[in-house]
């Protein structure tokens, strides 16, 4: 568990990046822009949850996938005028990783809905 957390842990750095992003959208203001740094710290909270049998939040797996279709649309709309090299894109592209890590994670830890695990523990 540790070091799943260490890993995904390790990707927070690009929160502040993704939350930029998400303002250069258009989607609001930074307070109520998503944040990759905060949807971590749940994922952690609701993984020590569930493994002391306590009730977790089922509904953080949504929240995390709405989040990386907010930063898919960005890149979508960003990569046909930028350089694939430009620092947004690479940003982006980089919290879109740290998301899809994010995910991974919680599928491997049973915080995935039971349709996304053939309804089985991992």
């Amino acid at each position: 568990m540790v070091g799943g957390l260490a890993m995904v842990s390790g990707l927070a750095g690009t929160g502040a990046a993704t939350t930029a992003a998400a303002l250069a959208s258009g989607h609001g203001s930074a307070e109520t822009a998503p944040n990759l740094d905060k949807l971590m710290m749940r994922v952690a909270a609701e993984h020590a949850r569930k493994l002391l049998d306590l009730g977790y939040d089922s509904r953080l797996w949504y929240q995390v996938t709405d989040f990386e279709s907010q930063v898919s649309a960005v890149i979508n709309r960003l990569e046909p005028f930028n350089d694939p090299k430009s620092a947004r894109v690479m940003q982006l592209t980089a919290a879109k990783v740290a998301i899809n890590a994010l995910l991974q994670f919680m599928s491997g830890s049973g915080l995935a809905p039971n349709a996304i695990t053939d309804g089985g523990e991992p």
